[in-house]
């Protein structure tokens, strides 16, 4: 149990250097083998709230992303294991912060 918990936590370290359009490339790596669309994407949302809240339209007027893709992230975020990930992920994200910060103000 400890060794999982050790290897939790060093995951949870590593995750907070993944740049976001990372994560997004990561997300959708086996339906579309493509780099250059997911940092258009990150620059065009705040965060993945955002992303999943986007509509087609708002998806095909990034450039380059084209409706074939917009489709693509629409029906990721409509699988509920999909955002059951995205969530888990996003609290994995928040607990790691809450350490950091915690720890800044215990040790400076």
């Amino acid at each position: 149990m400890k060794n999982q918990q050790r290897i939790s936590s060093t995951g949870i370290e590593q995750s907070k250097t993944v740049p976001f359009e990372s994560v997004l490339f990561l997300l959708w790596a086996s339906v579309l083998l493509v780099r250059l669309w997911p940092k258009k994407i990150a620059k065009s949302f705040e965060n993945i709230d955002d992303l999943q809240k986007a509509t087609s339209k708002k998806l095909v007027n990034i450039d380059e992303i084209g409706e074939k893709i917009a489709q693509s992230i629409l029906a990721y975020f409509a699988n509920p294991s999909n955002r059951e990930l995205v969530a888990n992920a996003k609290i994995g994200r928040t607990a790691a912060l809450s350490h950091r910060r915690r720890f800044k103000r215990i040790y400076g």
